[in-house]
């Protein structure tokens, strides 16, 4: 049997996020990468000769030749740009958010039903394998009531030449427009649906959102809590620990639990016995310590289960 043609992959975007798909590209062997394009022409260097590059998304749809597309462009273009790689007839695969404005990711879910192509927004921290083995390793019959989810980072440390991330207008925000979609879909796919009980934001001078505090609760009343930091000094590290009213079964359990880092699901309770976070601590300048809690403003802030992995296939993800 002839080995299956590789689906061939259109780049739109060589910002900070795209090595992370260039270097998924190449390992991956049902893959090609087919084109790239981005309005800096220094930022298509290092790749000309190797494929065929555009400074017009525009043009490398019309040339053709493509199976798929991949959007890492800045976040207020993902909305246009989505809607002319649908207008062509290819699936597309965007970096979160789907779009700044609720209505824009309302039309490209409607035009993609309507066209019947795949519109795919990449949550990638679903499938990260800490948390794929933290969702598959959760207690049978135990249900989820409480979730912590962290996201602390330095965002100047990540974006390279990106300055659209500290400019609201383009990045739609902040660390809530940026970094929230990931950490609310983690609440998801441990909770199902769920909606906003209250937020606390911190913003700088420049209207930037640097931290912020989310609170969510699903209809069955379990109560998720999310941290967003873009001003701290280290990233969080999590160690995953048992307690409960079974514990000889969730310390054995527990100990097979991965080491969470970047992002910590920090508190997975469940009624008949949960899983916490125990150990947190902080690692970076200042060295080791227990991890304290984001400040804005002076003041701290107040410090089902399984998601499928094909989810947003077919249809927009909002963000």
């Amino acid at each position: 049997m002839p080995p299956r043609p590789r689906l061939r992959i259109g780049l739109i975007g060589l910002g900070a996020i795209s090595r992370f798909y260039l270097a998924a590209l190449e390992r991956a062997p049902s893959l090609h990468l087919a084109a790239v394009c981005d309005r800096d022409p220094d930022a298509l260097s290092p790749l000309r000769g190797r494929v065929p590059c555009y400074l017009d998304h525009r043009e490398l749809l019309a040339e053709g030749g493509l199976d798929a597309v991949v959007v890492c462009a800045p976040n207020h273009m993902h909305a246009p740009l989505c809607r002319d790689v649908l207008a062509a007839g290819l699936p597309v695969c965007v970096e979160k958010p789907l779009a700044t404005l609720p209505a824009d990711g309302a039309a490209l879910q409607a035009e993609a039903r309507l066209r019947k192509i795949t519109l795919f927004t990449a949550f990638h921290r679903r499938y990260n394998r800490p948390v794929r083995a933290l969702v598959d390793r959760l207690p049978a019959g135990v249900p989820v009531t409480a979730v912590r989810v962290r996201y602390l980072e330095r965002i100047e440390e990540h974006i390279g030449r990106d300055s659209w991330y500290l400019d609201p207008g383009r990045c739609g925000g902040g660390c809530v427009a940026d970094n929230g979609p990931n950490a609310f879909d983690l609440v998801r796919v441990l909770l199902g649906p769920v909606s906003v009980s209250g937020a606390s934001i911190a913003r700088d001078a420049a209207g930037v959102d640097r931290r912020a505090l989310v609170r969510l609760h699903s209809p069955g009343g379990a109560a998720a809590a999310v941290e967003l930091d873009w001003s701290y000094a280290g990233e969080r590290h999590g160690r995953l620990g048992a307690s409960g009213r079974r514990p000889h079964r969730l310390r054995r359990h527990a100990r097979r639990l991965p080491r969470v880092q970047g992002i910590a699901v920090a508190r997975v309770r469940g009624r008949a016995g949960g899983l916490r976070a125990a150990g947190a601590r902080r690692r970076g300048p200042g060295g080791r310590g227990r991890a304290r809690r984001p400040r804005a403003g002076g003041r701290g802030l107040p410090g089902r289960a399984r998601g499928a992995a094909g989810r947003g296939t077919g249809a927009a993800e909002p963000g």
